[in-house]
């Protein structure tokens, strides 16, 4: 993943957007940081940074405007044009990409990092004298430099079919970054079952994929998590986070991530045109559907005072919170109840935003009124009822769970969480038959 340091200072308004950038949460970033770029337009660290966010989310045409301005307001900074040449790499713009990198060779002149990025546009361009003059002239700057060594590497396997050369590159590189996420690539090519065999995370991801299967879908987050920090580089890692993200947790801009990051460290698994497929897949339909809320928010009121009927402050709210503005959308979500304190929906989405953000207080709140409206609202009550045992208030989870499935007896997540809380207080039958229904329902069995 790229990281926007470099481009110049950060302060205020910008602080919660580089923390999502630091987070890979590019989609929740742009529109701070497209917020930020109005405010304060002389900000290359913005610019730059929206630049990155648009990389990640596949929009190259924008990333490349962005980033333009970035060089535009930091014309000293070396990283801000190595970030376009990338932008520019990805638009195909080879010839562009190189120009930009040669400005960023006269700022930091011999820096491994810009030549063995030069060296990789000329890879791609099938130019091999080229591609190998400038990473062999990286490691001679820094004759450690890992992704200098891993490229020429690749290059001598892939390109020169020279596989003593590759695995001497290989092996220097595995002792110059024996935990980089390329590593279990190097192990592979030496051993093909060297990463396999030597990875901490084997156990780890067996264990996650265990509580998958049971839909235990949190634990098996957090497992993986920790697998990934153990090991960056074992495909079975990154690979269960990609299906983790991309069909069961419903992240779409961190699954295209853990796909391309799939693609990219491990070109010669099985899985990597399927990861591909998928990442481009996930790119488009964002683009797509960012590109649909864009028209319709660009219509929308962007202030609650403007509108001055509850229908008006609904549809207005749901489109800034589609657009990932979840203070515009709360703020709208308000003026509808003020303006219509039945408005079930208003209340149930607001609970929403307070659930997603983690203010389970609030949701409970909110979603409590959604229900005193509307008893049958029985998606509103589900996440009640998450939102009360996250507080600690199982008595009260059970009571809707018990509501929602007397109404449907075949709501298989409100069956699961309510096996979970009487699991939890050794009620160990009737959680059993919970979780049975729910294994019925969905044809997976809980352990």
């Amino acid at each position: 993943m790229l990281l926007a340091a470099g481009c110049g200072g950060s302060a205020g308004s910008l602080t919660a957007a580089l923390a999502l950038v630091e987070e890979g949460k590019y989609g929740e970033a742009v529109p701070l940081l497209e917020k930020a770029t109005r405010s304060s337009p002389d900000s290359a660290t913005a610019w730059c940074n929206l630049g990155v966010c648009y990389l990640e989310q596949g929009k190259t045409g924008e990333a490349v405007d962005a980033l333009r301005k970035a060089v535009g307001l930091a014309s000293g900074s070396s990283a801000a044009y190595e970030y376009l040449a990338h932008a520019y790499v990805e638009a195909g713009k080879l010839d562009d990409a190189r120009e930009a990198l040669a400005t960023a060779d006269t700022i930091d002149p011999g820096n491994p990092r810009i030549l063995t990025a030069l060296g990789m546009i000329e890879m791609k361009a099938g130019n091999l004298k080229q591609a190998f003059a400038s990473t062999m002239e990286a490691l001679d700057k820094d004759s450690s430099y890992p992704p200098a060594l891993y490229n020429i590497a690749v290059l001598y396997r892939d390109k020169l079919n020279n596989s003593k050369l590759a695995e001497k590159f290989f092996r220097r590189f595995l002792t110059a970054a024996p935990s980089d996420p390329r590593a279990a690539e190097a192990r592979d090519f030496l051993d093909p079952q060297a990463s396999v065999r030597e990875s901490p995370a084997k156990g780890l991801v067996e264990k996650a994929k265990r509580h998958m299967d049971n839909d235990d879908y949190d634990t098996a987050l957090v497992i993986l998590r920790d697998a990934l920090k153990k090991d960056p580089g074992y495909p079975d890692a990154v690979w269960n986070m990609a299906v983790l993200s991309d069909h069961v947790l419903g992240n779409a801009d961190e699954a295209a991530g853990f796909y391309a990051d799939f693609r990219a460290k491990f070109p010669n698994d099985a899985r990597s045109e399927q990861a591909q497929r998928r990442a481009d897949a996930i790119k488009a339909e964002l683009a797509r559907t960012a590109a649909a809320v864009a028209a319709a928010v660009k219509a929308a009121p962007s202030d609650p005072v403007q509108v001055t009927s509850a229908p008006d402050a609904l549809a207005a709210g749901a489109l800034w919170q589609k657009k990932g503005d979840l203070a515009k959308a709360e703020a709208f979500y308000k003026k509808a109840i003020e303006l219509d304190e039945t408005m079930a929906e208003a209340f149930s989405n607001l609970g929403l935003i307070y659930f997603k953000s983690r203010n389970y207080e609030g949701a409970r709140t909110a979603l409590a009124s959604a229900v005193d409206l509307k008893s049958d609202y029985t998606d509103a009550r589900y996440v009640l009822a998450n939102s009360q045992y996250r507080l600690g208030d199982k008595a009260g989870a059970v009571d809707n769970l018990n509501h929602i499935l007397l109404k449907q007896p075949d709501f298989a997540d409100a069956h699961y969480l309510m096996g979970q809380i009487l699991r939890e207080e050794k009620q160990l039958a009737a959680a059993k038959i919970h979780l049975d229904r729910h294994a019925s329902l969905t044809g997976r069995v809980i352990r």
